[in-house]
């Protein structure tokens, strides 16, 4: 694993889409907790301008709302989808902060766990958070029913955010016959030996990490040295 700033696992998805675009390929997407799919969004760029294809989950209605306005293109390959991913089909409460908050941080609406600590964790950025918490009864769908339902068949890229539970998403993404260049993932609130654990497992699929102080890029090596070549 790697230690990068910031900005660098940013670049790397810049240069992916210029890879693919060099080979005329479209590439195919799931994005887990997308929020309005604008702030703070890494693949915001790179779907609008490059044409991508996905499936973007949000199980928060109002940010599902949001997010259907933002990506409601009629050249827009997305399907907006207003559910999460968990292990099994199940109705879950979710912790997430009221709407319409505009005098807190521009990122507070992205927030949301099953652990309601993981949530209130950001009270030194908002030190009165407890007011604002909330929370809602949400649908939530395994991922092989969200494979299944909506005939996903291929995928180059997954980006997961979800506040705590991204590594437990990932697993279930990495059962699946899914050959996946890219994973993008939060682990700023996973615990080491899991980390460790997943890294074992996706170094073993010839993957390559790199990690900054929130989050993971996993790029398979064979990508990642053609996306040098087409740089």
């Amino acid at each position: 694993m790697n230690s990068v700033q910031p900005f660098v696992i940013q670049e790397h998805i810049f240069a992916y889409t210029r890879y693919k675009q060099s080979v005329n390929e479209q590439v195919r997407f799931v994005q887990v907790g997308s929020g309005d799919g604008v702030t703070h969004d890494p693949l915001y760029q790179s779907i609008v301008t490059a044409h991508w294809s996905g499936w973007m989950l949000e199980p928060v209605t109002y940010m599902y709302e949001q997010l259907v306005a933002n990506y409601g293109y009629e050249n827009l390959d997305i399907t907006c989808i207003n559910k999460g991913i968990h292990r099994r089909e199940t109705t879950k409460r979710l912790y997430h902060l009221r709407e319409n908050l505009d005098h807190l941080p521009y990122w507070y609406n992205q927030l949301g766990s099953f652990d309601k600590e993981q949530v209130l964790k950001h009270k030194q950025f908002i030190p009165e958070i407890e007011k604002y918490l909330t929370s809602s009864e949400l649908v939530f769908i395994s991922v092989q029913k969200l494979l299944r339902q909506y005939n996903i068949m291929s995928l180059d890229l997954l980006h997961i955010d979800a506040e705590g539970y991204d590594i437990e998403i990932l697993n279930d993404f990495l059962k699946s016959d899914l050959d996946l260049e890219i994973i993008l993932f939060e682990s700023k609130h996973a615990h080491s030996a899991d980390l460790k654990m997943l890294f074992d497992r996706c170094l073993s699929m010839n993957y390559i990490a790199l990690q900054d102080q929130e989050d993971t890029l996993l790029i398979k090596d064979r990508v990642l040295q053609s996306m040098k070549v087409s740089s």
